[in-house]
């Protein structure tokens, strides 16, 4: 259970309003939210949208006052009620401040609050309280709305009872130096007066009613520079804007009716930056590690929070989480820590879920510290695991690959392959290299059988022609082209474009008709970004004798290759193949152009004899 104090100097801030949306925004997520109204002078928290009831429910007043009646403390679960609104998966509770009957007011100000504390345990009531809002109610977490100033109900909220206090504020003086001695106070709570143990109030400054003005003249930074260095904070956990709506005089829950406002995604940024700082909750552990990740060590809010304790209590909170700890490892990489990322995944493989996606992390890892024997055995591990999946053996592929090893043996062993759904981008990484070429056919060939969607046929067919041209069998890419790819009357330039080099390597002539019939086809991919086809439309034009054009193209094809940055298709090698080795082939290229004969990279891999150019 966690509970978080919602605390203001001053009113007027909206502070009632954040509570009630953080409250429906929490419960959204599946949490089981208690709001407790402990502004006892102004009670209003069960009045709006979603915390209404038709009934008068006896709350906070009722039972402490019952309880110096008694000297018992009595079940909590007679002073509040649970909404009906659906929120979602979670549950919404109110504990109002009490009943609102005539006598309320009588029954408040003659209260004595010093008394309960210095002559009936009010300090042990309290705690009591809690232990029943966790015990009873099973509650995630608890809102409490405290009431403003320097007052007795004050301390109990935002000393005694928190785990976290959001600090509500206008930027004038009266509210910095209102808060000074408030946060001050908060701040010595460092241990806890049961156990004696190490506490931490965890702070949250929220500027709130913000202007939504231009601050041509800085007055608005200027003040907020004060508040940073008076109240020793950097940067607010939110900004809650002022926001001019007849809906709030209706009480509506933003975050409930009006997500897409603006006003409903700051309360949602709020409920997000109390998320964080709750660790033992794993939505909250989530969040903070993807903060960690993208604003890391360097930004101030989270170093402010001791940031290498709170790493090492979510692995030790959440150690038998997967997702928890896959991103704690991920954490501990970027802090250039490997090694406790090792260990951690090794956890995280205990657990005995997600193990070929944990391995293959692992595996990255010891890559990383060029420890290639286990990366290999990890990897090993998961080509042979029944729950890999084609992204994870793709993954695979591509690390044994680069570590130069008998990876072609391993991948073509894996059971993972007669599972596979039709999936290209295996294709494209078994087309990197002639040897496992055949096991791109088998799987195409396996797909093919199964799948009835023309559209789908043929793309499959299309990547069986480049995988028989790049090992050679010519003919078998000459047979799967489909005669209807190449009537004059609906051409398909890539088909006929890989017919073409499927009669070069098999005929060893190269068929300048198909090819002049290309470029005169092809004014639609002259603008192309694609290095493979800007390639593709250089070989037709070198190999009909168009130079000038060939290295028109060549050129385009050679700045789009850098430009993007990424592996592409060669016709040149029928390969996938890096950037620079696409670069390479370009070269080749340019300078066989203007040779005697021109004998692409796939021709003289797979034949014995050259080709006659004419």
């Amino acid at each position: 259970m966690y509970i978080v104090t919602f605390y203001s100097f001053k009113g007027g801030v909206g502070r009632s309003m954040a509570l009630v949306n953080v409250a429906a925004e929490l419960a959204r997520r599946g949490k089981r939210v208690l709001v407790v109204d402990f502004d006892l002078e102004a009670p209003g928290l069960d009045t709006f949208d979603i915390t209404k009831s038709d009934e008068r429910n006896r709350g906070m007043l009722d039972f402490v006052s019952d309880f110096l009646k008694t000297a018992e403390v009595p079940d909590v679960r007679e002073y509040v009620y649970q909404t009906q609104v659906n929120l979602g998966g979670g549950k919404l509770w109110v504990m109002p401040a009490g009943s609102q009957d005539g006598e309320y007011q009588n029954r408040f100000r003659s209260f004595n609050w010093s008394g309960l504390y210095a002559n009936h345990n009010g300090f042990l009531l309290f705690e009591d309280l809690k232990a029943q809002w966790k015990d009873l109610l099973k509650i995630d977490y608890v809102l409490i709305d405290s009431r403003t100033g320097h007052t007795d109900v004050g301390g109990i909220c935002t000393r005694q009872l928190p785990d976290a206090v959001v600090i509500f504020f206008y930027p004038n003086e009266q509210n910095r130096l209102g808060l000074s001695s408030i946060v001050s106070q908060i701040r010595k709570e460092t241990t806890s007066p049961l156990d004696n143990k190490d506490r931490r109030i965890q702070l949250h400054f929220v500027l709130a009613n913000v202007p939504d003005l231009d601050d041509e003249d800085e007055i608005l930074r200027n003040e907020m520079s004060r508040f940073e260095e008076s109240l020793e904070f950097a940067g607010p956990s939110a900004i809650i804007h002022h926001y001019d709506s007849l809906a709030l005089l209706d009480q509506v829950t933003f975050t409930v009716s009006r997500r897409r406002s603006r006003l409903a995604k700051e309360y949602v940024e709020l409920t997000l930056a109390i998320l964080r700082k709750n660790i033992e909750d794993r939505e909250g552990a989530l969040a903070f590690l993807d903060e960690y990740r993208r604003r890391g060590r360097a930004d101030t809010s989270i170093r402010d929070i001791d940031a290498e304790k709170q790493l090492q209590e979510i692995r030790d909170n959440h150690c038998h989480d997967t997702e928890v700890l896959k991103r704690l490892a991920a954490a501990r990489v970027r802090e250039g820590k490997p090694e406790e990322a090792l260990s951690i995944l090794t956890e995280a493989i205990g657990t005995g879920t997600e193990i070929p996606d944990l391995l293959l992390r692992r595996a990255q890892i010891y890559s990383l510290l060029k420890q290639t024997k286990q990366a290999i055995e990890d990897l090993k591990q998961v080509m042979m695991s029944a729950d890999a999946t084609g992204v994870e053996l793709g993954t695979v592929i591509r690390m044994l690959r680069s570590m130069q090893t008998d990876w072609v043996n391993l991948v073509s062993q894996s059971p993972v392959l007669d599972r596979l759904e039709p999936d290209v981008d295996i294709i494209r990484e078994l087309q990197y290299s002639p040897e496992t070429l055949p096991l791109a056919v088998r799987l195409l060939w396996s797909w093919l059988a199964d799948v009835k969607d023309e559209f789908q046929r043929d793309t499959l067919k299309n990547e069986l022609s480049l995988c028989f041209i790049g090992m050679g069998s010519y003919e078998d890419a000459r047979n799967i082209i489909s005669e209807d790819k190449l009537d004059a009357g609906n051409p398909n330039i890539p088909a006929i474009f890989n017919y073409s080099m499927a009669l070069w390597g098999l005929e060893g002539v190269v068929p300048t008709v198909l090819l002049r019939r290309i470029a005169d086809l092809t004014n639609d991919y002259n603008e192309s970004r694609d290095p493979n086809n800007l390639q593709c439309l250089s070989l037709v034009h070198g190999l009909i004798g168009n130079i000038e054009v060939a290295d028109q193209f060549l050129n385009r094809a050679r700045m789009m290759n850098l430009r993007r940055r990424a592996s592409s298709f060669s016709c040149w090698s029928y390969l996938m193949v890096s950037v620079n080795d696409f670069t390479e082939d370009l070269d080749e290229m340019k300078v066989s152009f203007r040779g005697e004969r021109v004998i692409s990279k796939f021709l003289r891999r797979n034949s014995t004899k050259a080709p006659d150019p004419t």
